[in-house]
């Protein structure tokens, strides 16, 4: 066996290393406690983490969170004033989502609050060859780590060509405009798959602040969607925000298809109907999907 630590060679019977003295069982209980740190699995010094309900099952807190939580967000729905302050986390998280997709097709990208029209902005420059070069680095890097693991190189290989694919063709424009809603409903699952499950908290009382959040954010997508459907006036708001022109994402991605604003609207809608439903599959199937998750990320199996 070679030394974890200065990669010394020797006896695989040895307890100690022969030439560091670093003392193997000890290495692997840090190794393991370090790993359970980072998955959430036990709670930083001096932190009691939330225990997660058995799978498949939601425990007394998640319940008592979604009882709590869903209320706290359809009040600051209902309510114009909260409606209003709040509304600007959809609009950061949404922004925060263009920058993202720009970065991984190579676009630098900042996100910004729009203070000529309202809303928010994201300012995508031209494709930069150093962007691709560090992209293309960690792929490398990925690869490289998982060269011993049969699995994790096929799931690279995957995602890999799924990246290719989107970033040099012209997938990357309609990803670039889909990306702000979508990161919403993202955003929204996240904070609803931790007040489910509990995990990253550490009192109980954040499991309700994160199904509020959650609830607040698909309210808005929904409700945003809805009224491009059914509402004409709405529409033509719309569709002549930013100065005219269709500029707003939704128009470009009609007009890319040749659709009807409506049924992008739906498509939309659709979405955010399904991501509770999405999110609870995550959450019953958790087990599994980590198990597969673990095995895909070992780097010696």
């Amino acid at each position: 066996m070679n030394c974890p630590k200065c990669g010394y060679a020797q006896d695989d019977a040895a307890t100690a290393c022969e030439a560091c003295g670093l003392i193997f069982a000890r290495y692997e209980e840090r190794r393991e406690d370090e790993a359970a740190l980072a998955t959430g699995a036990v709670a930083p010094p001096g932190k009691v983490a939330v225990e997660e309900p058995p799978a498949g099952r939601l425990d007394r807190a998640g319940r008592r969170a979604l009882l709590i939580g869903a209320p706290i967000g359809v009040v600051c729905f209902a309510l114009p004033f909260l409606d209003f302050v709040l509304g600007y986390l959809s609009i950061l998280v949404h922004e925060l989502g263009h920058a993202i997709a720009g970065w991984l097709m190579g676009f630098p990208s900042v996100p910004a609050f729009d203070f000529v029209y309202g809303g928010g902005v994201t300012i995508l420059d031209e494709r930069n060859a150093g962007v691709l070069i560090v992209l293309g680095a960690l792929w490398a890097w990925a690869f490289w780590r998982l060269r011993r693991n049969a699995l994790g190189l096929v799931c690279c290989g995957v995602l890999l060509a799924a990246h290719a694919l989107l970033a040099f063709t012209p997938a990357h424009e309609t990803l670039h405009m889909a990306a702000g809603h979508l990161s919403e409903l993202v955003f929204a699952a996240i904070f609803l798959y931790r007040a489910l499950s509990g995990v990253g908290c550490f009192v109980d009382a954040e499991r309700p602040l994160y199904a509020g959040a959650a609830t607040f954010v698909l309210l808005k997508a929904a409700g945003f969607a809805g009224r491009l459907m059914s509402d004409a006036e709405f529409r033509a708001l719309y569709e002549e925000a930013k100065g005219g022109g269709k500029w707003m994402d939704l128009s470009r991605i009609a007009d890319q298809f040749g659709l009807s604003l409506r049924t992008v609207a739906g498509w939309l809608l659709l979405l955010a109907l399904l991501t509770p439903a999405l999110t609870w599959f995550v959450f019953a199937a958790r087990a599994p999907l980590r198990r597969f998750l673990a095995r895909a990320l070992e780097p010696n199996p």
